[in-house]
């Protein structure tokens, strides 16, 4: 895993052969590859009027849809994978986002201080609402976990293609206690930059047995509670996504 400068993991992968450079972004629900990727990789686009849509309610038009016969991560082989053709604003020399769609039947571990990347067949220890954490339904398949602030406990998105920390819903910042950062900050979404309000929080962020401190969130118009690769990055991060569990624990932990 190459990490870029804002914290997101980054994999070098093969598709159909050919090399290639994604984010690995656990909030996207589709796979996507840029159009100069597309053309570089040779893939065959079928026309569509899908339209994406980020974090901020911007929409962007999918250039079209292209299969992917086999997309190689170290000795992991994703097969049959589909991926919409869009122009984002990626860091230099990524070609696109990997989404969770990808790991749906695996089991992903992203050690961020190890800058490794791991992906088997198996899974997780049940739930223990410590190291391990139950995963919950959501329509569109987001993986979302519970998040305690103070006393307020709600279900948060784990999405490691957010390079900040944390975001928080217009319900979530009424009730947590946080003080206003005069700073100017901008929200990079798939389609959009935004102009955002920053809070400081007065309380631990507890997610199971772990807590952090002194955590800078983040609110805007529509915004809804995530959690980023900016919070996570000091540990290893598994997500069973089949059983529905997330365990996180110290890098040179093992799972």
């Amino acid at each position: 895993m190459e990490p870029s400068r804002d914290s997101l993991p980054i994999v070098r992968v093969t598709i159909d052969g050919k090399p290639a450079a994604f984010v690995l972004d656990t909030g996207a629900e589709t796979t996507i590859v840029t159009a100069a990727a597309a053309r570089r990789l040779g893939l065959a686009l079928v026309a569509s009027d899908q339209k994406s849509y980020d974090a901020h309610g911007a929409v962007r038009r999918v250039l079209g849809i292209a299969s992917l016969t086999k997309i190689q991560l170290g000795t992991a082989s994703l097969l049959d994978q589909q991926a919409w053709c869009m122009d984002l604003p990626l860091p230099a020399g990524v070609d696109g986002l990997l989404s969770r769609q990808a790991f749906a039947e695996l089991v992903l571990a992203i050690d961020y201080p190890q800058r490794v990347v791991e992906v088997w067949n198996g899974e997780l220890p049940a739930p223990d609402g410590q190291r391990i954490v139950q995963v919950g339904v959501h329509s569109a398949g987001a993986i979302r976990i519970p998040v305690r602030i103070g006393l307020a406990e709600e279900w948060f998105v784990v999405d490691s293609g957010f390079a900040g920390k944390i975001i928080l819903d217009r319900d979530m910042l009424g009730r947590v206690k946080s003080d206003e950062v005069p700073m100017l900050q901008h929200s990079q979404g798939v389609n959009s930059k935004i102009q955002t309000q920053a809070r400081q929080l007065s309380d631990p962020v507890k997610i199971g047995a772990y807590s952090f401190t002194g955590v800078l969130a983040t609110h805007f118009p529509g915004a809804k509670n995530m959690i980023g690769s900016g919070l996570l990055r000091p540990y290893r991060i598994t997500i069973d996504q089949k059983r529905r569990r997330l365990a996180i624990a110290p890098s040179s932990a093992k799972d």
